[in-house]
């Protein structure tokens, strides 16, 4: 998955094909995690350095759809996970634009039992699948239909609960 810039489609970047790191140094950026440990924090922060560029983060560690919402009524551009703005992008709510020699990708994984699913998890796996080969293409993600399994019901026994531990 990548990190892009967003902006509203009026934002002047919006018909811009590419901007440069110093387009960016005037603008309100939002960004979702910049905590010191986190390598959004360091690759972001670098860029700006290496380019001399002051950073002018307006918004910080805040939800990915907060950001999008803000940057899409004009209150400022902001660097987001391209897989979280497909619908946007599409609906024409929010641009993506890119901005020159800042690139930065993460690995995202799925990782599954190989015990027996239920029909529910074999259908996550192939949206999920389906989902990551569209993004490696760059095309729209299409989310294939499911046939209904014929699988019976999950006895009592295989039944898988989730408990969230507190730290």
């Amino acid at each position: 998955d990548e990190l892009v810039l967003i902006t509203s489609p009026t934002h002047a970047f919006a018909s811009k094909k590419r901007v440069h790191i110093e387009d960016l140094c005037e603008e309100s950026l939002m960004v979702m995690d910049v905590s010191e440990p986190s390598p959004w924090h360091l690759k972001i922060a670098d860029a700006f350095i290496q380019c001399k560029a002051p950073l002018h983060l307006t918004v910080e560690n805040a939800p990915i759809e907060t950001i999008k919402k803000m940057v899409a009524i004009g209150l400022g551009v902001g660097f987001v996970p391209l897989m979280s703005v497909g619908e946007e992008r599409a609906s024409g709510e929010l641009a993506v634009v890119e901005v020159h020699g800042f690139h930065l990708e993460r690995s995202v994984w799925l990782v599954s039992r190989r015990a027996i699913q239920s029909p529910a998890a074999k259908a996550f796996v192939q949206t999920t699948v389906a989902f990551g080969e569209q993004l490696r293409e760059r095309g729209p993600a299409i989310v294939p239909k499911v046939a209904r399994s014929s699988a019976p019901p999950l006895l009592k026994r295989e039944r898988v609960l989730f408990v969230k531990r507190q730290a």
